[in-house]
């Protein structure tokens, strides 16, 4: 079998009924030839596939659409996909990047789950896992965006009842009942602040962790290098 009839049969054996994603997502390599052909193949999947050959490009590209989804080689000059994915984070947390590599080192593992990567593909890439990795990647950033916009909510609501009893309190500071009410919502607050906070800079979860043989999220991928390292010593 040919390369396009090969590619074809991988395509076929994917999960269609997930349909087409109305989103927007970003691919990013030094070579030009495997750009073409990873952005070719998503075009099946997501609507609207952007692609650059430099990391720099990559990431005004980035700053200009905020894609959901980021698929990155790790290895390209300048500046690496880890970097790129670093910035990325600073400009979208929400976005979710998917690493490519040649070979998932425990360094590389680790360090990608410590950048919150939401995956890691090794090459050769099955085109069913890199399929599946970023249909669930795009599921997370919406995941993300409905809790966003509901603890934003949240928060605007604690943040006027605190000051509604704020100034309650100022026309009766001896109420206990006020001021008890007062400390509560306060804390309240604090908390949902603090939620905030932890889904910012937590842009996966275990609970997520891909089906076994359709590509893996970076908690099982930094497992399954460290299994294969001390299998390998």
């Amino acid at each position: 079998m040919n390369t396009a009839g090969a590619r074809a049969a991988a395509f076929s054996c994917y999960d269609s009924d997930v349909g087409m994603l109305e989103t927007r997502a970003l691919v990013v390599d030094d070579d030009e030839a495997t750009v073409d052909v990873l952005t070719r193949d998503l075009r099946r999947l997501v609507r609207r596939v952007d692609q650059e050959t430099d990391g720099h490009r990559a990431l005004a590209l980035f700053t200009a659409h905020r894609h959901s989804v980021v698929v990155t080689d790790l290895m390209m000059p300048q500046i690496s996909g880890l970097e790129v994915m670093r910035r990325i984070h600073l400009i979208e947390p929400r976005t979710q990047v998917i690493i490519v590599t040649g070979f998932a080192s425990k360094e590389t593992a680790i360090e990608a789950l410590n950048l919150h990567a939401f995956g890691l593909l090794e090459k050769p890439i099955l085109l069913p896992q890199l399929y599946r990795l970023v249909a669930d990647a795009f599921a997370r950033f919406q995941e993300r965006s409905n809790d966003d916009s509901a603890l934003e909510a949240e928060i605007s609501a604690l943040y006027q009842g605190v000051a509604t009893l704020a100034k309650a309190l100022e026309q009766s500071p001896d109420d206990p009942q006020l001021r008890d009410a007062y400390h509560q919502r306060l804390m309240q607050l604090r908390n949902a602040q603090m939620t905030e906070a932890d889904l910012v800079s937590q842009t996966f979860r275990e609970k997520l962790a891909l089906k076994r043989g359709a590509g893996y999220s970076s908690i099982e991928a930094a497992r399954r290098v460290l299994d294969r390292d001390k299998d390998s010593a």
